[in-house]
């Protein structure tokens, strides 16, 4: 396409002055969606960002979220240069510097670090920036498995849920959601797709369309609440008597599938017996939802097939939310429903595709990883929480604990700590940023390689690099290969590009998890 007038996210129009280049990718965002992205670039400048009209789930259409995603890419306060801290931490005072000035310093400090204290001194924090397999999960590893840094427990999100289904499971093998419009009984317990994947919605409103009764569980009137046949609002943090309620009517009125359990499952029996001590009036003075709501959903569960229980990260987070989750996981068994195309249980594919771990992170090169932190204990970590050696130094990416991690408080605390040395890998000046003693300028997706899973559906999705990054902007890789030189890691995988690490793993892990 030559010389058209295209449209940005902003409305105003771009003329075309060369050629259009039609670059495929994905989204980095923490959603289950990953949709498929096609950049169109106009002599080395990307003016429109789109959805892949032929991806099955993405269906040609991006999220508001997503949809302006070239605002940020150009964005004038995009970081294009390392600085260096200027005055106090949190003072906003900072200078440019060269990267490999930068390296150096780390390199130097680092090395101070790991002779005085070991390795165990330094932490590497990130999570969810990027879900990318190069640009996140390799380097979550490699770099900090060779120093024998200490290692992060990234539990904010959803280890009560993914443990609770694996154990129930074995795996997080959720249906596709193509399957979701054959469905005729759809319970959203504790999820909101219209806000949250809502790219989930159009197979759910086909189901409807085709007959299929929706039942929402959420004590909030959410989104999707609002076009669901029915709505439930059990008190907060008592899904799991309202579970066991259920289980209760399904078994005390023989509606569960003793043939299918019989043949498929270990328990049952025992899971009967707890079920007993829940009667819909028990349930009832515990959840608030009448007795009668309870038996008539209840029998509805019991009797439509197929029937899909679908629940996401949000009705995990309390006291007791891995029980939480076993116990909806269990209730997904008990009609049978487990295996029937539109039926059975929703929470996640992240279980379809596991990446041989050896390949990611070479962890056999290094020391065994001294100790492992909390990432919800973070702050407490940087004000001395930690057995054996303090942290004194702390590398950031793809995350901003100063605004999105528990106690906020008690991080910055830590953070201004005047023998902490922060790094921080980053697009812009975020809260974290502010306390750190060097900010290295990082890419977006449209500047990187990169390869991702989903956990929502079964696509695997190549992410090609679009355009230039900004000024000195280096992605993740980049910055983890440059540190490894210089701290004198000459370990082959060190000099591997991102394909060169795509093809890798993908040929571990086909022997692994074919």
């Amino acid at each position: 396409m030559v010389g058209a007038s295209l449209v940005r996210s902003d409305g105003h129009e771009v003329p075309s002055l060369g050629s259009t280049t039609l670059v495929h990718g994905a989204c980095p965002h923490d959603c289950p969606d990953t949709c498929a992205l096609v950049t169109e670039v106009v002599d080395g400048r990307a003016i429109r960002l789109t959805g892949k009209a032929d991806h099955p789930v993405t269906r040609g259409w991006l999220c508001a979220k997503v949809r302006p995603y070239l605002d940020r890419v150009y964005h004038p306060d995009r970081l294009t240069t390392p600085l260096r801290r200027v005055g106090p931490k949190g003072g906003g005072g900072w200078e440019p510097i060269t990267w490999d000035a930068a390296i150096a310093e780390i390199a130097r400090r680092w090395q101070t670090i790991i002779a005085e204290d070991g390795g165990a001194a330094i932490l590497p924090y990130s999570f969810s920036g990027t879900l990318g397999l190069v640009q996140l999960s390799v380097c979550n590893q490699r770099l900090w498995n060779r120093m024998g840094a200490s290692g992060l427990q990234r539990s904010i999100c959803g280890a009560a849920a993914e443990t609770a289904v694996e154990m129930t499971f074995g795996a997080r093998w959720s249906p596709d959601p193509a399957d979701i419009a054959h469905a005729r009984l759809i319970i959203l317990w504790g999820h909101n797709p219209a806000s949250t994947s809502p790219h989930v919605m159009p197979f759910i409103r086909e189901a409807q369309r085709a007959g299929a009764h929706v039942v929402v569980i959420d004590p909030r009137r959410t989104l999707t609440a609002r076009s669901a046949d029915q709505h439930l609002r059990p008190r907060p943090a008592t899904d799991g008597a309202l579970a066991l309620g259920i289980m209760h009517v399904l078994f005390a009125e023989e509606l569960h599938d003793e043939a299918w359990l019989e043949a498929n499952t270990v328990g049952w029996r025992e899971l009967r017996e707890r079920a007993a001590e829940y009667p819909p009036e028990r349930v009832e003075a515990i959840t608030g939802i009448a007795a009668g709501e309870i038996v008539a959903l209840a029998r509805r569960y019991g009797s439509t097939s197929p029937a899909l229980l679908k629940f996401a990260d949000g009705v995990q987070r309390h006291g007791n939310g891995g029980q939480t989750a076993r116990a909806l996981s269990c209730l997904a068994t008990i009609t049978g429903q487990v295996g029937t195309r539109g039926g059975g249980l929703g929470y996640s594919t992240g279980g379809y595709v596991q990446w041989d771990r050896k390949t990611v992170g070479r962890a056999g090169a290094g020391p065994k990883t001294p100790r492992s932190v909390n990432m919800n204990r973070l702050g407490a970590a940087l004000t001395g929480e930690v057995e054996g050696p303090p942290i004194r130094s702390l590398y950031v990416f793809c995350a901003n604990p100063a605004a999105a991690s528990p106690n906020t408080a008690k991080i910055i605390e830590g953070l201004r700590r005047e023998d902490l040395f922060t790094v921080v890998h980053e697009q812009f000046l975020t809260d974290t940023a502010d306390y750190a003693d060097l900010v290295l300028p990082a890419t977006t997706q449209l500047e990187q390689v990169d390869l991702h899973t989903a956990y929502g559906h079964r696509n695997l999705q190549y992410n090609a690099r679009a355009i230039d990054p900004p000024g000195e902007a280096r992605s993740n890789w980049d910055v983890m290969r440059a540190l490894a030189g210089a701290m004198g890691y000459d370990d082959p995988w060190f000099h591997q590009g991102p394909d060169e690490i795509i093809a890798d793993v993908l040929e571990a892990t086909a022997r692994t998890n074919p």
